[in-house]
């Protein structure tokens, strides 16, 4: 199996610190070791350049047993040493370039999406949870592991943070991340090829130990590609080596399937991320804040969640909008506390303060009140009777959707606190999709309000 470069790199300074600890002798370290370079692990034999012909003759004598027991120590693998110069080692790699066809040569995890920094809430919770668990599962209890949601939620981010912890935990593993359009390319790319070719394609998939692919929808109404990952995904299943699938809708939602594809995905655990909690949608703002360098305290939480109500339908979108209060912010000189007027400047919203005035949340509770047959001071009350306590958390959606009022303003408004508010905007944004006559009643009120 051969080890990633990244990887090499590291076990190579680690066996040259112990061989230099080990031999206690920095000049004979200086004069015939420092200069060797792994360049390889692969098929249980790595490949060490030396500087000339000398070199490799004195390492060869004297020091083979040496460097083959340090890796076994550092990589607990037995490999046979294989040295040749570093001339001798740039013709050989030309060759086998030559020699070599490719399979997915752009094809790579991003390194700076990792578990770390996946921020986790209720919506995703599921989802990171046995992602994680796979990293360093020998049973492969869950595969493959599905992952859907809409687009812009993590399911990338999981799946590069799958691939660098196994890699992590598993050095000497062969992982591949691939979307479904980089398949769909490489396949059609060697159709037409000989067959000698198209077997090879089978056979690179035959030393994937975790195979990461992304937004499998893709392959909808594609037979021959779907054809060819059937094969693989057998493949790889029969021999114990885990897959993890994403998409933008759930194994049974596929459309341009054959049966027996589906139930493959169905076969092992099929986890969704929800939409993201407006708290899990702030917290991914301060991370990109902190991530970027900035001040975080110079965004209030008041601006933090307007940016999460009014762009957190995905993260991209979400990292757009604060890319662009940040670029504002720039152009203004800005060197002070980033203000909701410098928001709403930041995205022309001009008619934003015009509207909070002409429009009041008293207005907003009157209108509601009305709707529901109460009386205002009801809604602005502490009573908690199921009717009173809807028009209430209706109000306070309103008022900071479409009024672009601060949570602060609204808990004045409805007497009641910053985190009500908050939690009150994302469960009334979940009732939407799921209650019709809460879908009914708001798109009314907002009506009525010439909203």
């Amino acid at each position: 199996m051969v080890v990633a470069k990244e990887t090499i790199k590291t076990i190579w300074i680690k066996v040259l610190s112990t061989i230099e600890n080990t031999i206690n002798d920095p000049a004979i370290f200086d004069t015939y070791l420092s200069g060797l370079q792994l360049m390889s692990l692969d098929k249980n034999t790595a490949t060490i350049t030396t500087p000339d012909e000398v070199t490799k003759a004195i390492i060869e004598s004297k020091y083979v047993n040496l460097l083959s027991k340090t890796l076994y120590d550092i990589t607990e693998t037995t490999y046979s040493i294989k040295l040749c110069t570093e001339d001798d080692y740039d013709k050989s790699v030309v060759e086998d370039v030559k020699e070599e066809t490719p399979f997915f040569i752009h094809s790579s995890l991003k390194e700076n999406l990792t578990f770390d920094n996946f921020i986790v809430g209720k919506s995703n919770e599921e989802a990171y949870k046995s992602a994680f668990f796979i990293c360093d599962d020998k049973s492969n209890l869950f595969n493959p592991l599905f992952i859907y949601s809409k687009s812009g939620l993590g399911k990338t981010h999981l799946l590069n943070a799958i691939g660098n912890a196994y890699l992590a935990n598993n050095p000497r593993k062969k992982v591949l991340y691939i979307t479904a359009e980089d398949f769909v390319d490489e396949y059609v790319k060697f159709t037409s090829s000989k067959e000698k070719q198209k077997n090879s394609l089978k056979d690179f998939f035959r030393n994937v130990d975790l195979l990461l692919l992304d937004d499998i929808q893709f392959f909808a109404d594609k037979q021959k590609t779907c054809e060819m990952f059937f094969y693989v995904f057998n493949t790889l299943i029969n021999a114990d080596k885990q897959i993890v699938i994403t998409s933008d809708r759930s194994p049974d939602e596929l459309q341009g399937f054959e049966e027996r594809l589906v139930t493959r995905f169905s076969s092992g655990l099929a986890v969704s991320i929800k939409p993201l909690e407006l708290d899990t949608l702030v917290e991914i703002l301060r991370l990109k804040i902190t991530t970027n360098k900035y001040d975080s305290s110079l965004f209030s939480d008041d601006v933090l969640y307007y940016l999460a109500g009014k762009f957190g339908k995905n993260v991209r979108e979400l990292e757009g909008a604060l890319s662009r209060i940040c670029f504002f912010n720039i152009l203004k000189k800005n060197v002070g506390p980033i203000t909701m007027d410098i928001v709403h400047e930041a995205f022309d919203e001009k008619d934003e303060k015009v509207k909070k005035k002409s429009l009041t949340p008293e207005k907003v509770i009157s209108v509601t009140a009305s709707y529901y047959s109460l009386a205002p001071s009801q809604i602005t009350s502490s009573v908690r009777k199921y009717q009173i306590c809807l028009a209430r958390q209706i109000v306070i959606y309103i008022c900071s959707t479409c009024l672009s009022m601060t949570c602060t303003e609204i808990g004045k408004a409805v007497n009641r606190d910053h985190s009500t508010v908050t939690t009150t905007v994302q469960k009334v944004q979940n009732m939407l999709s799921t209650d019709p006559q809460v879908k009914k009643a708001v798109d009314s009120i907002k009506k009525i309000l010439k909203l």
